[in-house]
């Protein structure tokens, strides 16, 4: 297996990586392993002495759980929310052991008058447990290409020029940055024959930034370890 970093995007937490020598298996696999079996943090316990918002408490927890926090992964973590009035957002999640990565995420609007004072407690957990655990958005596509031709279709040109389409040799590849479906449809509605490779593909992850990419593979590494060492001792 070969793996390559395609591109990067370390503002957004957008990568992709080109894999070769795999199958929709691992990719699957590896998919599923970074979502569900990476461990990182965040709001596990919401306790509130006052809610006066029109939201019922288990909405508004679910809600809290959800905001992308990132620190030292601890039980001991805590954080607290106090407003009267407005809108309440992420940034008003008060804490000394963490960080909250995305200020403006609104979690609820209070009238004038009323009040919300809640306190939070963190918590270490996997997505397997629940969604606010996982560490970012991971897809996976085949790599496709088609045969090109003499002279090439004006719409086909346009997505080479546009960067959607890339030529290399006698060949067009779908970039992965590309409008995938729509280039696809293109090819094909323009007389190309698309090959979805069944051993090469592009990797995408969309970090939430609760936790570093090094990290995240760190962990799926100890994973996969463990997970072969124990179906290693079954088949013994």
């Amino acid at each position: 297996m070969k793996m390559e970093l395609v591109s990067a995007d370390k503002e957004t937490g957008k990568y992709c990586f080109l894999l070769n020598g795999v199958d929709y298996t691992f990719m699957n696999f590896i998919r599923r392993a970074i979502t569900t079996e990476v461990p990182t943090m965040a709001v596990d316990e919401v306790i509130y002495y006052k809610n006066e918002s029109v939201m019922p408490d288990e909405f508004l927890a679910n809600r809290i759980g959800l905001v992308p926090i990132k620190g030292e992964i601890s039980d001991n973590s805590k954080g607290y929310i106090k407003k009267k009035g407005g809108m309440v957002y992420s940034n008003d999640i008060q804490s000394n052991d963490v960080e909250v990565l995305y200020k403006n995420i609104p979690l609820v609007k209070l009238k004038k008058d009323c009040e919300v004072e809640i306190e939070l407690k963190m918590g270490k957990g996997t997505g397997k447990e629940h969604v606010k655990f996982q560490p970012a958005l991971v897809y996976y596509r085949e790599f496709a290409e088609a045969q090109t031709k003499d002279k090439l279709p004006k719409e086909i040109e346009k997505l080479v020029s546009e960067g959607q389409l890339k030529k290399e040799g006698n060949k067009l590849v779908i970039s992965e940055t590309a409008s995938y479906d729509f280039c696809k449809y293109c090819l094909e509605q323009a007389g190309f024959k698309v090959k979805l490779s069944e051993d090469i593909f592009y990797l995408y992850l969309e970090l939430f930034k609760n936790k570093d990419l090094e990290d995240i593979f760190i962990d799926v590494d100890e994973y996969l370890k463990e997970y072969f060492k124990k179906i290693s001792a079954k088949l013994k």
